[in-house]
């Protein structure tokens, strides 16, 4: 939906963010997803293709990636998305926040370790999470 507010026209789409190339690190969260509580019905109906199912994390560990590691998933960030063809759901995932000139960007990605192996930028679409990029991350994030 688009539209004006008296001064300026909003956009219907989310703005195309840059991802930046020059990273000094990546703060990072893994998390474990959490099985649905007993007695939680199974969904019923009609699925939403490629849509994301949520489910609650808990926290596992955090800390910062190194500058060469970032800019490895910076670089998947930074590609086309694809459309989603997996439902396998992720048990591991992290949640990434770049950093250039030590301040944090704004902008997180979610990292599958396993499940489908894909990585979210904010709401712009899935991209694939590359095998060596996904061993590097849940090797440097296992504490």
């Amino acid at each position: 939906m688009s539209g004006t507010d008296g001064a300026s026209t909003i956009p219907s789409s989310a703005p195309t963010v840059t991802i930046p190339t020059e990273l000094d690190g990546m703060h990072w969260c893994r998390y474990a997803v959490e099985p649905d509580p007993p007695g939680v019905p199974e969904p019923n109906g009609t699925t939403i293709p490629g849509a994301i199912t949520l489910h609650t994390g808990r926290f596992v560990a955090g800390g910062t990636l190194d500058s060469r590691t970032a800019q490895l998933v910076a670089g998947v960030a930074a590609s086309e998305p694809v459309p989603r063809s997996c439902d396998a759901l992720a048990e591991t995932f992290l949640a990434l926040v770049p950093s250039q000139k030590g301040q944090e960007l704004g902008m997180t990605f979610t990292a599958e370790l396993d499940g489908c192996a894909l990585l979210y930028r904010d709401g712009s679409g899935t991209r694939p999470l590359p095998a060596d990029v996904r061993a590097i991350l849940a090797s440097q994030t296992d504490l």
